[in-house]
């Protein structure tokens, strides 16, 4: 089966899942509200007070100035802000969406990897990013890595549909398994009936290219 690919390199509906789980729209709370204080209060403050302040500017700086080389296609340089922000005391919840947005639109797949998987070991109910690291292992052909994040994701929230279609993919294009791409392709279209890569998948699944399976055993 020719896998066709988009411009980062990446199979054509992976790199879609990427970006789609991984635009900062995902995270509302990405939109800042910065608070400014007041300068009597300032001036009152200690001088330990003082410095937090002061960190706590820098890193907000860093952050946006991340976000600016990103919204111009800096994405190297976005990254490198980002993880300076988060290295000053940046809320990382609010950085990471972004850092990975910009490491996948410069294709520095495995530097998600080196991101994400700290963060989920601290924080390993954000379902939405779990999805995403799946889809880089996916994007990177570590298949049994994908399947583990898959599951984990399925298991504590089952209503989820896009697992389910990355496991179809994987299914269909890496382990060469047809009866467990159609099983997580079904689950899929009963969650998502209206989503857009509905019918692709559909057909795709029906493809007469696709190899022979093993037996489908799914499990952690």
């Amino acid at each position: 089966m020719m896998i066709v690919r988009d411009a980062a390199g990446l199979p054509r509906a992976v790199g879609q899942m990427v970006r789609s789980v991984a635009h900062p729209s995902r995270w509302l709370w990405l939109v800042l509200t910065l608070a400014v204080g007041c300068a009597g209060a300032a001036q009152r403050a200690k001088p330990a007070d003082k410095q937090l302040v002061t960190q706590e500017q820098e890193a907000n700086r860093l952050f946006e100035d991340g976000k600016s080389m990103a919204a111009m296609g800096d994405y190297l340089r976005a990254e490198q802000y980002l993880v300076a922000a988060m290295e000053r005391g940046f809320a990382v919840e609010r950085a990471m969406p972004l850092l990975v947005l910009a490491c996948v639109q410069s294709s520095r797949l495995r530097a998600v990897l080196t991101y994400v998987e700290p963060y989920l070991a601290e924080r390993p109910h954000d379902w939405a990013l779990r999805e995403v690291l799946a889809t880089v292992h996916l994007a990177l052909g570590n298949s049994t890595d994908a399947r583990k994040q898959l599951v984990k994701v399925i298991a504590h929230a089952p209503t989820r549909a896009e697992p389910h279609y990355l496991l179809a993919v994987l299914y269909r294009d890496q382990l060469h398994d047809p009866e467990a791409a159609r099983v997580h392709a079904d689950r899929y279209l009963a969650l998502a009936p209206d989503s857009p890569r509905a019918t692709d998948l559909d057909e795709s699944l029906l493809a007469p290219e696709i190899a022979p399976s093993m037996p489908f055993k799914e499990g952690p």
